[in-house]
């Protein structure tokens, strides 16, 4: 038998009944957890404008849809945003049916952000979401298509929480081996202020970026092109050689350690700078840079000492100023005390640390995979469940 294409306006009916203000419980667009398409309740009553919902009520966001806020009620009775458009299935449509097939439908939320307007928080109209196209199958069929989309995707969220749960575990194991080589440094650790063993710690310059027409393989690194796992040289502005020559006392070598010194997002992050084949590269004033005396501080030891527990302990002792504007000296980190092994052994520390940060890659590289693959599964499933397939 052959399935008919029916609007969900044709399958569903809207609801508006409103809410009296102050009932409970009662849900907001931000209390969707947008991967389980599940919601929490908070200790607070609905406000004004507020619709009253009940079990098996579809909830859908039309502020910002593509992030796919999507829900079915699950309480006898509750509150809901007027943010959502609310649907409920007509008796022809088996319960569930609809928020099956659109609850993990991307093509569906994409659509929905196509027909959006307004920057900061998109919108969408109802009759955006009541114009998409379902299929509907027999009442028998439809039951099919919701049992097998439920177990499958149950399935899939398993394995996807089984390669993250794997990926933690990693992350928590390298994090427990640099707190425990650092925090129980070997009798012939030496400890030295950094000021002792680095020949250089500063801050960048303040250079005047509004006229500068750039030209050749000049580059400016700032805070947001790096962060602690990776280095965005890519991203990096270009500058002229006028400004590389005005400010060549802070061009960055092989090897050098540059650290962020302002801003809650960006304040102590850190990572090592990589020479990058005829390229030179300045950092601006929000960007420290570390550079050692590699015949006493491997910068790869002192990197991997910066990320630890204990290192983290180090920043957070040196940030000062305001919440809005927090920032850490460079002077501070001259006076800052480390326990220094041989610099043979800093080296065989560093070894070992690449090689479980290698193995914790190669698990991220994975379970990047398994992820897409997951998203790609859900993708041929649903369609299998559009075209009729998956009943056959």
């Amino acid at each position: 038998m052959k399935w008919e294409t029916k609007k969900l306006r044709e399958v569903c009916d809207v609801i508006k009944e409103k809410s009296k203000i102050g009932i409970l419980p009662y849900i907001e667009i931000g209390d969707i957890n947008i991967v389980k398409k599940n919601y929490f309740f908070k200790d607070k009553p609905s406000v004004k404008g507020a619709i009253n919902a009940v079990r098996g009520d579809i909830l859908i966001s039309k502020v910002r849809p593509t992030r796919g806020a999507i829900t079915v009620i699950g309480e006898k009775k509750a509150a809901v945003s007027n943010g959502f458009l609310i649907l409920r299935e007509k008796e022809s449509i088996f319960k569930g049916y609809i928020f099956s097939l659109l609850r993990n439908n991307e093509e569906f939320f994409e659509r929905l952000g196509f027909l959006s307007t307004g920057a900061t928080y998109p919108t969408c109209k109802d009759k955006d979401i009541l114009s998409y196209d379902i299929p509907v199958p027999s009442l028998r069929e439809q039951k099919q298509i919701v049992k097998i989309l439920d177990e499958t995707f149950e399935s899939l969220r398993k394995a996807k929480e089984i390669a993250e749960k794997n990926l933690l575990n990693a992350k928590e194991l390298f994090e427990s081996y640099l707190e425990e080589i650092f925090s129980n440094p070997g009798k012939d650790w030496e400890e030295k202020k950094l000021g002792e063993v680095c020949g250089k710690i500063t801050q960048g310059p303040n250079p005047k970026m509004g006229k500068i027409i750039p030209e050749g393989n000049n580059f400016i690194l700032k805070t947001k092109d790096f962060y602690n796992d990776r280095v965005l040289y890519d991203n990096c502005s270009q500058i002229n050689s006028q400004l590389i020559e005005e400010w060549e006392r802070f061009i960055l070598i092989d090897k050098d350690i540059i650290i962020g010194l302002v801003g809650v997002g960006s304040i102590g992050k850190s990572n090592i700078f990589r020479e990058q084949k005829n390229k030179k590269y300045i950092f601006t004033r929000a960007t420290g840079l570390i550079r050692t005396d590699k015949e006493k501080l491997s910068p790869e030891y002192l990197l991997n000492y910066l990320h630890s527990p204990i290192g983290n302990e180090i920043i957070v002792k040196g940030i000062g100023g305001t919440t809005g504007q927090l920032v850490i000296k460079t002077s501070y980190f001259k006076d800052v005390k480390i326990k220094i092994p041989s610099l043979k052994e800093q080296k065989t520390i560093v070894s070992k640390l690449d090689a479980l940060s290698k193995k914790i890659k190669d698990l991220e590289t994975i379970y990047n995979k398994k992820v897409k693959n997951i998203e790609e599964l859900k993708k041929a499933v649903l369609k299998k469940a559009f075209s009729g397939e998956i009943t056959k």
